[in-house]
């Protein structure tokens, strides 16, 4: 995996989607080494992780390609774009979307979700939701994101705890004790 906010980044083979539950506790493992700016912008890339799978879809589809396009077939398209990728904003910005559609692959339609893996998960989207407070001074200041892709943060709407628990959590994920626990502590109610 790609992480952009380190100095040397150490890609994983092409084509290769980790193990779950691996995948699950090096993510757990590398947010909490993280400072908030950098699980906020994961935050902001997870948010367009569907948009940019749908740009994928009809780019298909408009070539001629009717196969059913999903998260873990972009994830190799987005890992090569990354490595060809130069300057010093298109390799972050990438490697940020490539990070979202990891945890997008791990969580999100259609994933078989083991209790292991949910675990590592639910620790996973308390530290985002602990990270939403930095966004309004990404959408501020952050050059990585275009302005198009930073509106949707703007009003507040999406820079809330509630908002991570409610919208960004799977609603599968939201039942769990550790978010649970989250929302009661930090006066978050959680919908059904």
């Amino acid at each position: 995996m790609i992480w952009p906010f380190k100095k040397k980044h150490v890609p994983m083979p092409k084509q290769t989607i980790p193990e779950p539950l691996s995948a699950a506790r090096l993510f757990k493992k590398t947010l909490s080494e993280q400072m908030p700016n950098g699980r906020a912008q994961i935050v902001i890339a997870l948010w367009h992780t569907p948009i940019h799978l749908s740009v994928f879809r009809r780019a298909l589809t408009e070539e001629g390609n009717h196969e059913e396009f999903r998260i873990e077939h972009m994830l190799p398209v987005l890992e090569d774009q990354l490595q060809r990728a130069t300057g010093d904003i298109a390799p972050r910005r990438l490697g940020w979307l490539h990070i979202a559609g990891m945890l997008y692959y791990l969580c999100y339609p259609g994933a078989d979700v083991a209790p292991a893996v949910q675990d590592e998960l639910a620790d996973i989207f308390v530290m985002l939701a602990d990270s939403m407070y930095v966004i309004p001074n990404i959408v501020e200041h952050n050059v990585i994101w275009s302005e198009h892709e930073k509106d949707p943060f703007r009003d507040g709407l999406f820079t809330t705890k509630d908002y991570a628990i409610n919208f960004l959590t799977p609603p599968y994920l939201r039942s769990h004790p550790k978010l649970k626990a989250y929302a009661q502590a930090n006066g978050v109610y959680i919908s059904s």
